[in-house]
């Protein structure tokens, strides 16, 4: 059985303090080192999620606001060169993903059916409603996660560094 919109919610609420507990006590090194070259660091990865919430901030508010609208694509390869993801700061990265998130989850959590329906249209995935974007949104956080977790690992020689 699909999850429901208010179980979409709750994920998408929970991701931020998910990610804290992941990177709690792991060394500022580890977080920076990329597990291979041209892979992108822990660090990276929440600069990533910060700038993807962005995007899906205005992506939301733009299909509920004109239905139908185009929805561009975007590089995330060439967002992470042109927003030197390395050279963030780790607790700027974390605030900007979890003040859109919360802002985002505040958004949704006052839709009305009829808004939830409301859709655009997206350069690589077609047809979207306001609804497939929040449900596709936990999914990228858990890929996210996940290559953060590794990440870490191969940053300290493949031991856990965090429950």
């Amino acid at each position: 059985m699909p999850e429901t919109l208010q179980q979409v919610i709750a994920r998408q609420r929970e991701a931020p303090g998910v990610l804290d507990r992941l990177i709690a006590g792991a060394p500022e090194t580890a977080l920076r080192r990329p597990p291979a070259p041209g892979q992108w660091s822990a660090v990276a990865v929440i600069a990533h999620l910060a700038e993807d919430e962005l995007s899906s901030s205005w992506r939301y508010r733009q299909m509920l606001e004109h239905p139908g609208i185009a929805l561009p694509s975007f590089d995330q390869d060439e967002w992470a060169r042109r927003g030197n993801y390395p050279s963030w700061d780790l607790a700027d990265a974390l605030d900007m993903f979890r003040l859109l998130r919360q802002a985002n989850v505040r958004l949704l959590s006052g839709l009305t059916d009829e808004e939830w329906d409301r859709w655009g249209t997206h350069a690589e995935r077609g047809r979207m409603t306001v609804a497939d974007l929040a449900r596709h949104m936990p999914e990228h956080d858990a890929r996210h996660l996940a290559q953060i977790e590794r990440a870490l690992r191969a940053a300290v020689g493949g031991s856990a560094c965090a429950d």
